[in-house]
């Protein structure tokens, strides 16, 4: 029988893997965690796919499949298929794809990268002859499916589940389906699902998350991530930090929110404010607190007071008008009880 060091262990080493798991997710999907399924067992074409503008058939295995949706390339490569194409979100990682993915490549050369931009871009995706159009983890309206769909069979999120908001296991058993390896998707869900219980069973407590967001994912300036992106990611996060257990998230960032050199301050910080109050909702819907931590100037340059933290909140409405000092103090982070409004942190 196992030693208490030993079952320890092992514990940790599952809560490792489950942490890095969800908090991979906030850049890529969760399936990759889980142990890369044996080649064989494919599924029959045609295949029929249904998603939110009705359904997709799928003649024949797709060998050439483009991925729109920001994380949609982890399920495929954990699947087996390198694509030909992935989008750009945040990160600038070689084929859009961070360390978890790219380890599946196989010698595979890199995806071509589809840089952000508010428009699909339709000609780029064609010039690929992809036969399979994945936007799993997007927001495709139904112009840009009809278009896509000219071009090859096209599969977005299912019925009912919002832009940049499909559930990690959802989305690797639609992939799944598309690719004709539906058994092994599930038992990659299945594998992953076991972890987060083994997790669950350790019963140590998190309550409380630090950082929030990758210093690449930029809040201000005129290289400032989308709506659309800074979405995809909080909505992500915040599920995942829901499951695990987390009430308080502490908003520090200090890469994501510095200003760029010759940057006006005013727009940065209404940049900031426009930020926040897109995230409140998905806050509260996830039952999480944001804290707003005042940084020191060597770690950003702004929100070095608890003044400025306090106006962003309140402008931004995470932090309700009505709180009195003692919780406008724990809800703007650990600020020495002496401050004076309008000092800085050094």
């Amino acid at each position: 029988m196992p030693g208490p060091t030993r079952r320890r262990r092992s514990l940790y080493g599952a809560l490792a893997a489950v942490v890095a798991l969800l908090a991979a997710g906030c850049g890529g999907g969760a399936a990759p965690a889980s142990k890369a399924p044996a080649a064989g067992s494919e599924g029959a074409f045609p295949v029929t796919v249904q998603h939110r503008f009705g359904s997709t058939t799928i003649p024949a295995k797709p060998v050439r499949v483009v991925t729109l949706g920001y994380t949609d390339q982890d399920a495929v490569l954990a699947l087996g298929t390198v694509p030909v194409a992935t989008s750009e979100w945040y990160g600038n990682q070689p084929g859009a794809l961070f360390p978890w993915a790219a380890a599946k490549l196989g010698g595979a050369p890199l995806p071509t990268v589809i840089p952000s931009s508010d428009a699909v871009q339709f000609e780029k995706i064609a010039a690929l002859k992809p036969d399979l159009i994945l936007s799993l983890y997007g927001g495709l309206e139904q112009g840009d499916y009809d278009k896509l769909s000219a071009i090859a069979p096209t599969i977005a999120q299912p019925a009912g589940v919002q832009n940049y908001a499909i559930p990690w296991d959802t989305q690797v058993e639609v992939v799944g389906r598309a690719l004709g390896r539906p058994a092994e998707a599930a038992a990659l869900v299945e594998g992953v699902r076991a972890k987060i219980a083994q997790v669950k069973a350790v019963g140590i407590p998190t309550p409380n998350a630090n950082l929030f967001l990758p210093g690449s994912l930029k809040l201000t300036g005129p290289e400032a991530a989308t709506p659309e992106q800074q979405m995809a990611y909080v909505t992500k996060a915040f599920t995942r930090l829901e499951r695990l257990g987390v009430k308080i998230l502490c908003f520090g960032s200090g890469g994501a929110r510095r200003v760029p050199d010759g940057f006006s301050k005013d727009e940065a910080f209404a940049q900031l404010v426009a930020f926040g109050k897109r995230i409140a909702p998905e806050a509260k819907a996830h039952g999480i607190t944001v804290v707003i931590e005042p940084l020191r100037q060597q770690e950003t340059n702004i929100i070095n007071s608890a003044a400025e933290g306090l106006t962003i909140g309140r402008a931004s409405r995470v932090l309700p008008k009505d709180l009195k000092p003692a919780e406008i103090l724990f809800r703007l982070g650990s600020i020495p009880t002496s401050f004076r409004p309008g000092s800085k942190r050094k």
